[in-house]
């Protein structure tokens, strides 16, 4: 008879290495992914892909506007903007890392954003169908009705594993949204999720 109990056996360790799926580095299990091709969203997400393809010209001009103001003010302070890859600790440095940077901004406002999105679908072992049904749950009151965004935010949570050092904390995604983003998620996952 053994007088010792296994906690962590051969199962559980397996479950837990389910977190390394598709890293390659730490030996993690291939991920897998699904086509959308016979998906009922797919013409949708051709639309989008479309819709992102024709604003690619208005953000450039944007962008373009925007670097041109803050070269103007940088020259007035006679601050040096520094090449991509010049380490100088003297002048100024300009990136562009947001969503418009990496090409995953979709037209329109009001939702998640980008990494919003990208963290609830990680948060659900990077199913989008478990992540957005899983919001929605949350989302609905027990007699069925939509809850105020308000009350969403009390009770879903979408937090970025980095920390925000400007109120050191993390931010959660969910107060990215308005009223009208909000709205439009709801209204996208119970035609296409069909939670």
């Amino acid at each position: 008879m053994n007088q010792y109990t296994l906690l962590f056996g051969p199962e559980s360790y397996d479950e837990y290495r389910k977190v390394f799926s598709g890293v390659e580095k730490y030996e993690g299990q291939d991920m897998k992914f699904s086509s959308l091709k016979g998906d009922p969203i797919y013409s949708e997400v051709k639309s989008i892909v479309k819709e992102k393809e024709a604003d690619k010209e208005r953000l450039t001009k944007i962008k373009s506007e925007i670097k041109n103001l803050v070269l103007d003010v940088l020259n007035k302070y006679n601050v040096k903007l520094n090449g991509e890859y010049e380490e100088s600790l003297l002048g100024a440095e300009l990136l562009d890392i947001g969503s418009t940077g990496r090409g995953t901004n979709v037209v329109g406002e009001g939702g998640l954003g980008g990494v919003g999105v990208e963290n609830l679908i990680l948060a659900y072992e990077g199913n989008i169908k478990k992540a957005f049904g899983e919001f929605y749950k949350v989302a609905i009151n027990p007699d069925g009705t939509i809850k105020t965004l308000e009350e969403l935010k009390k009770d879903f949570k979408i937090l970025d594993a980095g920390m925000n050092l400007r109120f050191n904390g993390h931010d959660n995604f969910v107060y990215n949204m308005n009223e009208d983003g909000y709205t439009k998620m709801i209204g996208v996952i119970k035609k296409y999720i069909k939670v």
